[in-house]
């Protein structure tokens, strides 16, 4: 057996070392980042932070607002009630600086590879009513605004680049941010170029900048800064501004600098995002297994559940058909396996008739030996007869009403 597995092995490679190289096409599929850089879309942020000697790290969850916290990266969707948003504001009284990020921030986005989550309009479904995120922004003084036609790609992504690979590739490779237009931020001192997305924007709700507002140009802002009591908040449209593969486009790495060195002193924190629910996942990935499911249980119900059949005609007048209405209750008690309800009837008339009620009842061989010699049954027949119970089999069922019968005929 060992020596038929090497022979088919070395004919295998003779067949494949014979073949024409022109036979063969080599393509090349982009899968994305492998270990923490799947995981940490900040990875490439967090390092670049620590190589300035800067304290940076990123978590999942709730954000915890410590105190020796002095710079935070947090998604929107963290925000999920007015109570967050409320402690969120308490820190930065205290003198920290938030900033949020309205759309694609969490860690479950892909960034680059086959796939990579770059539509405006998937980012909406993500996001529930954003009351946390209302109640900050009225805080502020600003309004949570929605762009009808965001910035798309307007380029054809087959079209092959200078460097030889098409739009699509270089999408793919992390190489261009689509989607997204140039924002100029300025803070007074600095200006920035970023490139900024997404489907949300906010503005002014009075009409009104302060002096020490950053924003970019506009009445409706993907960039909006603002100082509230003793630290900033710091709205940006588009998360993917930091994200691993877009930190070294335009100026965002000079932005994330600008931010570090303009607040308070303390860790830099990356929130990835509240830790997505298992049914979210479920119902991203095994769609088909909850749909499937879900059919199976309804045949299931269907099945099961007690059918009370048609619904008998009304009768006009004072007077119903008692076979009719007979009938129907036996079915029902039938149906629902109450077969006790239908015998013992007949067993307490057999009973009442052979004076085995009351304190001198006789005893049930007594009776069974008296109903033996009355009716000419066996007394196999007559036990059965008055003490079976949960007959479930139409034939028995019909078997001891007979035989009932047959007793209550001969008293």
């Amino acid at each position: 057996m060992r020596c038929l597995t090497y022979l088919a092995v070395v004919i295998a490679a003779l067949m494949v070392s014979g073949c024409d190289k022109g036979d063969y096409v080599i393509k090349e599929r982009v899968l994305g980042y492998q270990g923490l850089a799947r995981k940490n879309p900040y990875l490439a942020a967090e390092l670049y932070l620590q190589a300035s000697g800067i304290d940076a790290s990123s978590m999942t969850g709730v954000v915890k607002m410590d105190v020796e916290e002095g710079l935070v990266f947090a998604p929107a969707s963290t925000l999920r009630s007015t109570g967050d948003a409320e402690r969120a504001i308490e820190w930065v009284v205290q003198g920290g600086h938030f900033v949020i990020f309205l759309q694609r921030a969490e860690d479950y986005w892909k960034d680059v590879g086959v796939g990579a989550d770059h539509d405006p309009e998937w980012w909406n479904d993500e996001y529930d009513e954003q009351l946390g995120l209302k109640h900050l922004l009225e805080k502020l003084d600003l309004e949570l605004v929605t762009v009808t036609n965001p910035p798309y790609l307007d380029i054809d992504l087959e079209e092959a680049t200078e460097e030889g690979m098409s739009a699509r590739e270089k999408t793919q490779r992390g190489l261009i941010l689509p989607n997204a237009e140039v924002s100029r931020v300025d803070t007074g001192y600095d200006e920035f170029e970023l490139l900024l997305g997404g489907t949300q924007r906010v503005k002014s709700a009075n009409g009104l900048s302060y002096m020490d507002d950053w924003s970019d140009q506009g009445e409706e802002h993907s960039f909006y800064s603002r100082p509230y009591g003793g630290g900033r908040v710091t709205v940006i449209s588009d998360g993917r501004v930091f994200r691993n593969p877009y930190l070294g486009m335009k100026d965002h790495a000079a932005m994330l600098d600008y931010l570090s060195d303009t607040s308070p002193p303390g860790k830099v924190v990356f929130s990835l995002g509240k830790v997505r629910s298992f049914m979210s996942m479920l119902m991203e990935y095994g769609w088909m297994a909850v749909f499937a499911l879900l059919v199976l249980l309804a045949l299931w119900l269907w099945k099961n559940l007690p059918n009370f059949g048609p619904k008998m005609d009304v009768v006009t007048g004072h007077f119903r058909s008692y076979e009719k209405q007979l009938l129907a209750t036996g079915d029902f008690l039938w149906t629902h396996k109450k077969d006790d309800s239908l015998l013992n009837p007949l067993r307490n008339e057999v009973r009442r008739r052979c004076g085995a009620f009351g304190h001198d009842a006789i005893a049930e061989e007594t009776l069974f030996e008296n109903l033996h010699s009355s009716s000419g049954l066996s007394l196999e027949l007559i036990q059965e007869a008055m003490t079976k119970t949960q007959v479930h089999d139409a034939t028995t069922m019909v078997r001891i009403t007979q035989n009932l019968q047959t007793i209550l005929k001969s008293l």
